[in-house]
């Protein structure tokens, strides 16, 4: 009975204990973090790529001289001439060369005294032209303007380097890059409205003038555009005038190179790159 009794009064405390204890190892279960399991570092994004600056650079392309032309003078009453004319022609000569040799003294300079005879002509250097390679414009015949007083303005500032030697242009004329903001002028249909109404049209942002002066007629081909009398174009710098005429607009199909043709004979053509 007494065994009883103290079973009885321990019994309590034992599962008081019991208690105790599973709240203990509960509440560490509850206190202990879960392991933090890290992203991997995810790899910066590359910059960007900041847009190309307008920029153009213009270079001289000189051309080469032309081979010598070959030429036979003949005469009429020649008994040797035909032979002569045979083996001019059997020799790689053109047919249109063989000139009776009045029009040889006369048109090509020569003093002919004996026929048949064979002379040489040099024919002049075709003029040498301008390239400028644009970045960071789109190909459009605005910005073939500006590229076009872009050029002018530097040919008139190298000029004034000359006559006056304390002026330094602010760019090189013909070779080296260098940044230039290109001003879109007015619309290009505005501007030539301008010009057959008004004769002239003058842009302020460009420093450009553009004289269209007589008749004017314009003659629209797949890749050409002719213009007749050819456009005056000029730009002042520095008490400097720089100018070219327009007669003609070549263009490819995708309109990534254009060529402003120049009549002028000392003046070269201007060719535009658009990259």
């Amino acid at each position: 009975m007494r065994a009883i009794y103290l079973l009885l009064l321990l019994t309590p405390s034992l599962i008081a204990q019991d208690a105790l204890q599973q709240a203990r190892d509960r509440l560490k279960s509850i206190l202990v973090p879960e392991p933090v399991i890290e992203a991997p570092e995810q790899p910066e994004a590359p910059p960007a790529p900041e847009p190309d600056k307008p920029s153009v650079t213009f270079s001289l392309l000189a051309s080469a001289a032309p081979a010598p032309e070959r030429y036979l003078a003949v005469g009429p009453n020649c008994p040797a001439c035909p032979r002569g004319k045979a083996n001019f022609l059997a020799s790689g000569g053109k047919p249109e060369h063989v000139v009776d040799f009045t029009v040889a003294n006369k048109q090509y300079g020569q003093n002919i005294r004996f026929i048949p005879q064979e002379f040489t002509i040099q024919l002049a250097t075709p003029p040498s032209q301008i390239v400028a390679t644009t970045e960071g414009v789109d190909a459009t015949p605005a910005t073939v303007v500006s590229v076009l007083a872009a050029y002018l303005e530097q040919q008139a500032a190298a000029e004034a380097s000359k006559s006056k030697p304390f002026i330094t242009p602010d760019q090189p004329l013909y070779g080296g890059w260098f940044e230039y903001d290109i001003n879109v002028p007015d619309s290009v249909p505005s501007i030539l409205q301008k010009l057959m109404k008004d004769k002239q049209y003058k842009s302020e942002a460009l420093g450009l003038l553009l004289i269209w002066p007589g008749n004017q007629t314009i003659k629209l081909e797949t890749t050409t555009i002719k213009i007749d009398p050819p456009i005056q174009a000029s730009v002042r710098k520095f008490g400097i005038t720089a100018s070219a005429s327009i007669s003609e607009v070549r263009f490819t199909a995708d309109y990534k190179s254009v060529t402003v043709v120049t009549p002028e004979v000392l003046v070269p053509n201007l060719v535009i790159n658009f990259k």
